[in-house]
């Protein structure tokens, strides 16, 4: 499973990457509003962090052919960009354009397996699917998740799920068990995944046995 992390903060995202976990980013305009600065600094900053990985930018246009334009300037920016565009009807001829001219296309906000079904024919590389908005309007969006998952093996599809709006470490850990292709952590999560009260407390235990006995140093 590829790992990405869910944050315009560069300085986070430095951090993060010396954990070796890190496969790339996804970034729309409310993490990027977040930040407060200039969006192209931000942009430029994560790639020096992540030159090998894939960045996610999601356009910020809404007319179909400016979403056009500026897919394609995003898409300039490095060979490891990928552009996000919104799941909408009127975005699809864009995608299907971008997607002939070997342009990388995260399709974003996806709730349902019929617009999945659409964007995996298009041959988009990602379908992010939005599971926790989806429970927050009281569908089971790992159920969603999956029954994606599953279309798209199914049929061989060359499109990848991207499990996103995560919220928690079930969200994770039920994503991992119906074998999601990818998924993108807010930077709470992430660090969230190797916590454990036991781990803790086994650590704790190791030292006070260490620090008890009659060496101190392993290896003198």
């Amino acid at each position: 499973m590829k790992i990405f992390l869910d944050t315009a903060d560069y300085k986070k995202i430095a951090e993060l990457s010396s954990t070796g976990l890190i496969d790339g980013v996804t970034i729309n305009p409310s993490l990027l509003k977040i930040e407060q600065e200039p969006p192209i600094k931000i942009v430029r900053e994560i790639l020096k962090v992540l030159p090998d990985a894939e960045i996610n930018l999601q356009v910020t246009e809404q007319d179909p052919k400016k979403v056009y334009e500026q897919a394609k300037h995003i898409a300039n920016l490095a060979d490891n960009m990928i552009v996000k565009i919104p799941c909408d009807k009127m975005y699809l001829p864009i995608i299907a354009r971008l997607i002939q001219e070997d342009i990388p296309v995260n399709a974003t906000l996806v709730f349902t397996l019929n617009q999945a079904l659409e964007l995996a024919k298009l041959g988009v590389n990602y379908i992010s699917v939005f599971v926790g908005r989806l429970y927050d309007n009281n569908v089971d969006g790992l159920s969603v998740a999956e029954s994606i998952q599953n279309m798209l093996d199914t049929y061989d599809f060359d499109s990848e799920l991207l499990v996103a709006s995560v919220r928690n470490a079930e969200h994770v850990e039920g994503s991992i068990l119906f074998g999601a292709d990818a998924i993108t952590l807010p930077v709470e999560v992430f660090n969230a995944l190797s916590e454990s009260p036991l781990t803790r407390a086994g650590l704790e235990r190791f030292k006070q046995d260490w620090e008890g006995g009659p060496h101190a140093q392993l290896l003198e």
